[in-house]
């Protein structure tokens, strides 16, 4: 009995006269599971079937594949019968014939990798790798996993739930100062996390894990750049898609400065950015500066409005020595007190600095507001004072009256 070799033609039928026949009978080899046969005839014949025949017992035959084409073909099929052969079954005219077999052995994925001596292949599944076992001596399939992957001869682990791989050193690790939480939508650097991750919204968190260090976030350009950076705020007004129109009191920005009592982070002060007003597409902004005294209140330190276009301190400001309240340096530009006419519903000018090769300093009390000047306080240029005392004209009659820089500083006999 011959048998076929695995990629090797082989002649059933080899060039016979056309006629009703039974081809050699081959062994198929171990393994086969596919079968390419070809017809190839000499004189086309006028009609032709050839039959390709299987068993398992090279006795009883059965058909596997029926060609009738007649000017010859080639077909495959599947199979993994023990024996195989050709057979003419019936013919008009033509002149010789040849059967071609060749037996291959087709297999894919995991079935090809279960046919391999040094490999143990158990209900594959997707998404699974092959990976080397030493307990089994054999390749083994398995779950992706991070952990334990070799990169280079070095191991790496996938380390805690939200840790970050990175490249260290060429090496992927990661490191509990560098996290990401889904849920939270939170990256933090070096910070303490548990610490705020309760209490901070979602974002970027920077923190130190070096002595004497604090934590910083620098914002640069490249030689190239002319540009400065840049730190934007947006507000979007409550919405994720497109942004709604912004109302007067919504907060466009914060920053804030927190530190500890105890286990508690406490505001110390903030700086927040505000609208206070929206006229038309024009939005009008507002400036607060934020700081927290020893009880923990709030007080807004410094209020710039875009409405009013005023700047209101809320504490009283203390210049240090030295220090001076000034005009600008161009001439004619004045700088002036007011105070609000409650009545009239305006400020009321009541002092003028005006710049010059003359500076000039002017106080004036304006419509409806008054002055009070007290003469025993202010001093004339040579130092003196103006009396206390209340005189009228007729006080004055046949007395001396001494005035200093136009101040009544003494009358008598």
């Amino acid at each position: 009995m011959n048998s076929l070799q695995l990629g090797q033609p082989s002649n059933s039928i080899d060039a016979a006269a056309i006629g009703v026949q039974n081809g050699t009978a081959f062994a198929m080899p171990a393994a086969a599971s596919s079968l390419t046969w070809q017809v190839v005839l000499g004189t086309a014949p006028v009609s032709l079937t050839v039959l390709l025949q299987t068993s398992n017992d090279n006795s009883t035959w059965n058909t596997t594949d029926t060609s009738t084409a007649t000017t010859g073909e080639i077909r495959t099929v599947s199979s993994s019968a023990l024996f195989v052969r050709a057979r003419v079954s019936a013919n008009s005219g033509g002149s010789t014939v040849s059967v071609i077999l060749v037996a291959k052995r087709i297999t894919t994925g995991a079935s090809l990798l279960t046919s391999l001596t040094d490999t143990n292949i158990s209900s594959p599944s997707d998404n699974q790798v092959l990976t080397y076992s030493a307990a089994q001596s054999k390749w083994i399939n398995q779950s992706f996993s991070i952990d334990g992957l070799i990169v280079g001869s070095t191991p790496i682990t996938g380390g805690a739930t939200t840790q970050v791989l990175f490249n260290d050193a060429g090496v992927l690790g990661c490191d509990a100062g560098f996290v990401y939480d889904k849920t939270a939508d939170v990256a933090s650097f070096g910070v303490n996390y548990a610490d705020i991750a309760s209490t901070q919204n979602p974002g970027i968190r920077a923190g130190s894990n070096v002595a004497g260090q604090g934590a910083a976030i620098y914002l640069g350009s490249d030689d190239a750049n002319t540009g400065a950076p840049i730190l934007f705020f947006y507000s979007s007004n409550g919405t994720t898609a497109a942004p709604t129109a912004s109302t007067a009191g919504n907060l466009l920005g914060l920053i804030t400065v927190k530190g500890r009592t105890s286990n508690t982070f406490v505001q110390s002060s903030a700086l927040s950015f505000s609208v206070s007003s929206v006229v038309g597409s024009d939005i009008y902004g507002q400036m607060d500066v934020q700081i927290s005294d020893a009880a923990g209140t709030t007080t807004s330190y410094l209020t710039a409005n875009g409405t009013t276009g005023t700047v209101i301190a809320g504490v009283p400001i203390v210049l240090g020595n030295g220090l001076a309240l000034k005009t600008d340096t161009t001439t004619a530009h004045t700088a002036v007190i007011q105070a609000y006419d409650v009545d009239g519903a305006a400020y009321s000018t009541f002092a003028t600095l005006t710049n010059g090769n003359t500076p000039d300093f002017s106080i004036i009390p304006p419509s409806g507001g008054t002055i009070t000047l007290q003469a025993t306080t202010y001093k004339s240029s040579d130092g003196s004072s103006g009396i206390a005392a209340s005189i009228t004209t007729g006080d004055l009659v046949g007395k001396t009256a001494v005035f200093k820089d136009g101040l009544l500083v003494s009358y008598g006999a």
